[in-house]
């Protein structure tokens, strides 16, 4: 995820070390993006069942979303 400020992020994928330069694909700018970053870091932080509730949180809303989730 790319923070961009202000509620949104973007999904950023693709070979950063690439040479000569990197391909790099950005989705469009999302709050819902945000969002997903949020849950991914109290998923990353978290422990238990709080940890399992984040993971199915974010699993849920990335089939809504159309992206693979595998944590």
């Amino acid at each position: 995820m790319v923070e961009l400020g202000h509620g949104m992020a973007a999904m950023g994928a693709g070979n950063f070390y690439a040479t000569p330069s990197p391909a790099v694909k950005l989705e469009q700018p999302q709050a819902l993006w945000h969002w997903g970053k949020v849950l991914f870091e109290k998923y990353w932080l978290s422990t238990g069942a709080a940890r399992e509730f984040y993971r199915a949180l974010m699993v849920a809303g990335g089939k809504r979303m159309g992206v693979d989730m595998r944590l």
